[in-house]
């Protein structure tokens, strides 16, 4: 198990990840496969903070992380 945000590592260390998001596991899956065809928007905000992959700037993940003493519902 490693644990970590960022997906450069993993692609390079793991054949198949999991992502949580809130305490819980919102997408998983082998790595490769993950990176093509993500479907949850934090998968994809980690994914859109990488460099060099063809951009000039990191696009941070907008937002806040959630209240977990109140969580949100779905």
């Amino acid at each position: 198990m490693f644990i970590t945000h960022d997906l450069g590592v993993i692609a390079r260390v793991a054949d198949r990840v999991q992502v949580m998001y809130a305490g819980r596991v919102v997408e998983r899956g082998l790595v490769h496969d993950l990176f093509d065809h993500s479907t949850h928007p934090y998968t994809r905000g980690l994914l859109n903070s990488l460099p060099g992959l063809g951009r000039d700037r990191l696009t941070p993940i907008p937002g806040a992380p959630p209240n977990m003493l109140n969580p949100p519902s779905g």
